[in-house]
């Protein structure tokens, strides 16, 4: 299995940014193709970056420290408040069972495996709606299912890389459909020129680093940005917002 440890330096900003974008303040946030679904602490965590900003719940037991490139922070953007949190994944992880548990934390390297163990624990605590079967296909179910007034953000990690490109393109297609009809964000952190229609800086697919990218409906239209970059599956970030090309 994958290691299933949540991205969480990454992620908060894009969230952030994206409820921003939106203009919403309650969201579900949907984790897709990460059976343990721990992206979805990123906003009961706390995170830290080394220029002094921090993001998430200020006495979370879950502390993730980021040191941040070239001064370039995330911005200090609230999180929005988050009333569903949905796995879409063929075979979930059950958190409420040991053996789940334990594999979820033991799929992380031994020096990452505390952090997962919290991660677990924290995200145990919290209702999650667990979805089985192909996640792009299960999708749009599962935001219509969503009460009326909460924008759906679909966050991805290091998971479309695991698809065949007409699967990618399948799930570009998903998204943007359900942004015809209403407010919606996908979030990425994948390697560069993965996320299929995100803005890649210019860099050279395999240059060692991932893109941070946004989508948000806009006009019945997704509207795709490019706004950092992060190395060492987040240990290091680059917000750079989405005016740089």
């Amino acid at each position: 299995m994958q290691e299933q440890l949540g991205r969480v330096a990454p992620l908060a900003p894009l969230v952030a940014e994206a409820a921003r974008r939106l203009g919403v303040d309650r969201v579900a946030l949907i984790d897709v193709s990460r059976p343990a679904g721990l992206n979805l602490v990123v906003d009961l965590a706390r995170v830290d970056y080394s220029t002094g900003v921090s993001l998430g719940s200020p006495g979370s037991p879950v502390r993730i420290t980021a040191d941040v490139i070239r001064r370039a922070a995330p911005p200090s953007t609230a999180l929005p408040t988050v009333v569903r949190r949905i796995v879409l994944a063929r075979s979930p992880l059950d958190l409420g069972s040991a053996s789940d548990r334990l594999l979820a934390v033991e799929s992380s390297p031994v020096e990452r495996r505390e952090v997962a163990r919290a991660q677990v624990d924290l995200l145990s605590g919290h209702d999650v709606v667990s979805v089985p079967g192909d996640p792009i296909e299960m999708l749009p179910s599962a935001v219509a299912a969503l009460p009326a007034g909460v924008a759906p953000i679909v966050m991805t990690t290091w998971a479309v890389s695991a698809l065949a490109a007409s699967r990618r393109a399948a799930l570009l297609a998903a998204v943007a459909s359900l942004a015809r009809e209403r407010r919606i964000a996908w979030v990425s952190v994948e390697g560069v020129g993965v996320a299929p229609s995100i803005p890649t800086f210019g860099d050279r697919p395999a240059s060692g680093h991932s893109i941070l990218g946004v989508a948000v409906s806009s006009g019945g239209q997704l509207r795709f940005d490019a706004v950092g970059r992060c190395w060492q599956r987040g240990a290091k970030v680059a917000w750079l917002g989405e005016d740089v090309r």
